[in-house]
């Protein structure tokens, strides 16, 4: 290697957010635009291209031209060549993330100064307690592409992911065909200039706030001050139903009125389970909630702040909102109000007392992707199935749900406070 290479930054993809999110944006071509080496781990071009799609096969196809190096690691080794073994770790994230961490130890005894940048679609990473090589940084996609724009490479940052969340949109609404291609093509979602509004949309993640705002940041995680205590706030039992999948998914949930939107959030997170690890907002009789740090960044977006306490959303219009997770994917379900119960003082935290079918893998391409998923896994002759069943980990059941390992789960959450943002939200 030169001594230039040395000097001149590395940007390694450890996470299949950004590929897929600057894939929507028709501008992959922006992770060279610093003129730094791309390297993409194993573990997450698998990810990202196991799945027939416009948006898979654009990538797959810019990774074979424009990668600069597809890093191996021993965990997608083991991974790839012990599909199905109930012996090896099967959970699709941990995997992804051990692969990442695999890379960074190496790193972290290696000889050379070079910086190293890695790029993930939110700052997820920084709530996994991964040890980080000191010239290595950890930067999301959206710093990135203002980091860009500072530098004069870009226009606009903001227009860029307000393209990546239109055709995001558009592509969730897409239908497969039965040999698992999608029937339109990759330009039937491609649009070519977004205007200023068509992007305002919400978008919510667990990033770290910028120091100046840290005093904000306690005062949001501090429960605002209510006259009425645990013994007068009536309890909601909300159905939150996942909307277009078959077999049905729902989950039944118990909260307190005085719970706000971003404690719901992470409920509905936790009883599904989805892995927090893309973004999300919220909608009500035509009103958007997002978090309150995308609110301070961005001022003049039409949007409402996740603090808005349940109890007030529900005591006027519909007995219903929307929940939108992932825009790539597309994720929507219905929050729908089922009872207001009596207040009970024993119950401090959300909890999931029903609930039915399996929540689908995550980044399985939003409900046509979960359609072909199934078809591929109940039908052994196919031929994906055994490299399909080996990125699901194994068998898959999609009426299965195990209500005490949900109500285990958010048990754990919500009653550590060991720097997990969800669960320091007031409930």
């Amino acid at each position: 290697m030169s001594a230039a290479n040395q000097i001149e930054p590395l940007i390694v993809i450890p996470d299949a957010g950004p590929l897929i999110m600057l894939a929507y944006a028709d501008s992959l071509d922006l992770l060279h635009a610093a003129d730094a080496e791309v390297w993409i781990i194993d573990m997450v071009r698998h990810e990202v291209t196991c799945n027939k799609t416009p948006t898979s096969e654009r990538i797959g196809q810019w990774i074979d031209t424009r990668a600069d190096r597809i890093v191996t690691t021993e965990v997608f080794e083991s991974y790839r060549d012990r599909p199905g073994s109930t012996d090896v770790l099967t959970d699709k994230a941990n995997l992804g993330e051990l692969a990442a961490q695999e890379f960074m130890i190496s790193q972290a005894t290696s000889a050379s100064s070079r910086t190293i940048i890695f790029l993930f679609e939110v700052h997820r990473i920084a709530r996994t307690g991964f040890v980080l090589p000191d010239r290595c940084t950890i930067v999301s996609t959206r710093a990135w592409s203002r980091f860009l724009e500072r530098i004069g490479q870009i226009e606009s940052a903001r227009s860029v992911e307000r393209h990546a969340v239109r055709n995001g949109r558009a592509f969730s609404q897409l239908r497969f065909t039965s040999d698992g291609h999608v029937a339109e093509s990759a330009a039937s979602y491609s649009t070519s200039a977004t205007s200023a509004t068509d992007g305002d949309a919400a978008v919510a993640s667990t990033q770290p706030r910028h120091r100046a705002t840290a005093m904000n940041d306690l005062n949001r995680i501090t429960p605002p001050a209510n006259r009425r205590g645990p013994a007068t706030v009536e309890i909601l039992r909300l159905i939150v139903e996942l909307d277009e999948v078959r077999p049905r998914v729902s989950r039944t949930l118990l909260i307190r009125a005085s719970s706000p939107l971003s404690t719901l959030h992470t409920a509905i997170q936790q009883a599904m389970p989805w892995q927090d690890s893309h973004l999300h907002e919220f909608e009500k009789d035509g009103v958007r909630f997002g978090p309150d740090w995308y609110l301070d960044e961005n001022p003049e977006l039409t949007l409402e702040s996740e603090r808005k306490q349940l109890g007030t959303l529900f005591r006027r219009g519909s007995e219903s909102l929307r929940y939108l997770y992932d825009f790539g994917d597309g994720w929507s379900h219905t929050v729908r109000l089922d009872a207001r119960l009596p207040p009970d003082i024993s119950l401090r935290r959300p909890q999931c007392i029903d609930g039915e079918s399996r929540c689908p893998p995550e980044d399985v391409g939003g409900v046509p992707g979960y359609s072909r998923f199934l078809e591929i896994m109940s039908d052994p002759t196919d031929d994906e199935h055994d490299d399909i069943k080996a990125w699901a980990g194994g068998e898959f059941d999609p009426a299965h749900f195990d209500s005490v390992a949900v109500e285990k789960r958010m048990a754990l959450w919500f009653t550590s406070r060991r720097g997990r943002a969800g669960a320091a939200a007031p409930i």
